[in-house]
């Protein structure tokens, strides 16, 4: 996969995270996938879900709290 169709994979992907982690946001979480080859693209991609709540930058969800 090349480019456009490799960006339009990773969109997707992001939508279907905030769509699936949203049932559970404090127990669900994931990463964010980019491109490097894209980087402008890959850029974009983060700043527009850099701040959502399943977004982790190492795998764990930022907001839970384990007890």
């Amino acid at each position: 996969m090349m480019g456009r169709s490799k960006m339009a994979m990773y969109r997707a992907y992001h939508h279907w995270m905030a769509d699936y982690c949203s049932a559970y946001p404090n127990r669900l979480g994931g990463v964010i996938l980019a491109g490097a080859r894209d980087i402008d693209g890959a850029l974009a991609e983060i700043r527009r879900w850099g701040q959502a709540n399943w977004a982790g930058s190492d795998g764990s969800t930022p907001t839970a709290r384990f007890s």
